[in-house]
C-alpha cells in the first residue's frame, strides 16, 4: 500500500505549474477561460511570489510514492487583505 504524505509547498515554478492546474481544475477551467494559454504561467510565477493568494506559502501539496496526486490551497481571512489582489495583472 502506497504511503501518503503531506509536504509543505517549496517556491518553484515546476510546483507552480502543478499548483496551476489544480488550482484550474478546481475553478472548471475558470482561469484558462479566462486568461487563455498564458494562465498555468501567470499562476505559476505567482506562486512562487509571497504575499499573494496564489503562493506557495499557502500550499500544501499531497504525495502517493512521491508523486504529486493532490494539493491544498487556503489561508486565514484577516491574511487576505494584505495580500496583493492585482497579482496576475502584474506579471
Amino acid at each position: 500500500m502506497s504511503e501518503i504524505v503531506i509536504k509543505k509547498a517549496q517556491p518553484t515554478l515546476e510546483e507552480g505549474e502543478i499548483f496551476a492546474r489544480f488550482f484550474d481544475e478546481t475553478a472548471e477551467g475558470f482561469f484558462s477561460a479566462l486568461l487563455g494559454a498564458r494562465a498555468y504561467k501567470l499562476i505559476s510565477r505567482a506562486y512562487v511570489k509571497s504575499g499573494n493568494s496564489y503562493s506557495y506559502k499557502n500550499v500544501s501539496f499531497v504525495l502517493s510514492d512521491s508523486e504529486i496526486i493532490g494539493m491544498v490551497s487556503g489561508y486565514c481571512t484577516s491574511d487576505k487583505w494584505m495580500f496583493n489582489s492585482r497579482i496576475l495583472e502584474d506579471l
